[in-house]
């Protein structure tokens, strides 16, 4: 089980209870809903239920968690995880010098605009003599 899998399950079922606030799973159900393993879908559970997304009550069901009664804070919050969810991390320094991170990408039109052509041209070949 690795770290993506949780995430997309997690993103997953914290979906299903913002769309459908009153839904009320069974870890079973839950595993079948999401189409995953019982042993990941039990560590998604835990980790909403002990961060308050989720309650866990006295008939073996996961239900919203309570908010004191408060839909649209319990929303809000479940909004804000989704968007967290959602950010891409931050490539590793070897990631960016190998390629595979950020794009690397090269505006001309900014370089033109700033520098003019007689420059711009003498900074391609490496020469730093006048026309």
């Amino acid at each position: 089980m690795d770290v993506l899998t949780v995430k997309s399950v997690e993103q997953r079922l914290l979906r299903e209870y913002l769309d459908l606030p009153g839904l009320t799973l069974s870890l079973a159900q839950t595993a079948r809903l999401l189409r995953v393993d019982a042993s990941t879908c039990q560590v998604v559970l835990n980790h909403l239920v002990d961060a308050q997304y989720l309650a866990y009550d006295e008939s073996g069901m996961y239900v919203r968690a309570s908010r004191d009664g408060d839909l649209e804070l319990w929303k809000t919050l479940v909004k804000n995880r989704l968007a967290v969810l959602a950010q891409k991390p931050f490539p590793s320094p070897t990631e960016t010098r190998s390629g595979r991170g950020w794009p690397q990408t090269t505006d001309r039109r900014f370089t033109e605009s700033v520098l003019p052509r007689a420059s711009l041209s003498r900074a391609r070949s490496g020469s730093s003599k006048a026309p």
